[in-house]
């Protein structure tokens, strides 16, 4: 009697040009070897369940941390952040990460090719390519709860009376489906009905941040709603710090070079910063007044200041 097909991978392959995927290479950019270390550890773990991981965000934060070390990892925030990262660049599956699944189209594409000797089964749960190895056009839900880890990937098959749902969805009117709809999208973004102003709310902080540092917009607006959840009051707290940051040297000097990214600043609580108030050179009396910066990288003399008599 052979023993049954497991659903998770002893290995898994990685293409000699995998540093050249334009998606690594942004991680890279922006995380540095953290975020490529936090991704790699996600994916082996998808890999040893099978091709999607069902878990909590912050139970996942947590076994990376426990992977890589809390020396290097401070706190599952960073953890928090690769992972919205890797969702709005494509890394990750957007519309399954919103139901707490971490999947992809490339994940499943590794995953079919390494299991090709096993026995043809579906893998209908999440399962994003069709018959030819393409992506869906629309993105699969499932009914059966992400973090029921009871279900098997592959081995389980759901028994479904298809006539009846088909007779099911004939009764139902275009208005009962589009509410339904509307339902589903709300509760993917975990947003409560009384809080569907939050947009508008995150919208008035995005505009009032710095232009030319306004990146990663769906990153930011995802942990604006969190931390809106956590507190309903943290918009006049946030506008508050960003108004002290904009007038600070910290961010006035180099052009602005050092004005965090808004994901970063939201996430990383940097509206609690104490910051430097930027004050304008006073050279006192009649002393000109020089750019001595500019003059130096000019090779000029910098003159003395007049004497009073």
């Amino acid at each position: 009697m052979s023993r049954p097909l497991k659903d998770g991978l002893d290995y898994f392959s990685k293409d000699v040009d995998y540093y050249d995927d334009f998606k690594i290479m942004e991680l890279l950019n922006e995380f540095g070897p953290l975020g490529q270390t936090i991704y790699d550890v996600i994916v082996t773990t998808v890999y040893a369940n099978g091709y999607y991981l069902a878990a909590p965000l912050d139970q996942i934060a947590f076994k990376v941390i426990r992977t890589i070390g809390g020396k290097w990892v401070k706190n599952k925030q960073v953890v928090l952040q690769v992972i919205y990262f890797c969702s709005d660049i494509g890394l990750f599956d957007n519309g399954l990460l919103q139901q707490g699944i971490i999947t992809s189209a490339g994940i499943q594409k590794r995953y079919a090719k390494a299991t090709v000797r096993r026995q043809s089964k579906s893998r209908k749960p999440y399962w994003l390519l069709d018959s030819d190895g393409n992506l869906l056009l629309n993105a699969p839900q499932n009914q059966v709860s992400a973090y029921n880890n009871s279900v098997s990937v592959d081995n389980n098959p759901v028994s479904v009376n298809k006539n009846a749902i088909k007779e099911s969805k004939v009764k139902k009117s275009k208005e009962e489906i589009n509410k339904e709809e509307i339902s589903v999208y709300r509760n993917s973004l975990q947003v409560q009905p009384d809080e569907i102003d939050a947009v508008a709310l995150f919208e008035e902080f995005w505009n009032a941040y710095p232009e030319h540092r306004r990146q990663h917009h769906a990153n930011a607006q995802r942990i604006f709603l969190h931390l809106l959840h956590l507190d309903p009051d943290v918009l006049p707290k946030v506008m508050q710090g960003l108004k002290r940051a904009k007038g600070s040297e910290q961010w006035q000097k180099n052009s602005g070079q050092f004005v965090p990214c808004p994901d970063k600043f939201l996430m990383d609580h940097r509206w609690e910063d104490t910051y430097t108030p930027f004050q304008k050179a006073n050279t006192g009396g009649n002393a000109p007044s020089y750019d001595l910066d500019r003059l130096i990288q000019r090779g000029m003399s910098i003159p003395e200041p007049e004497k009073s008599e």
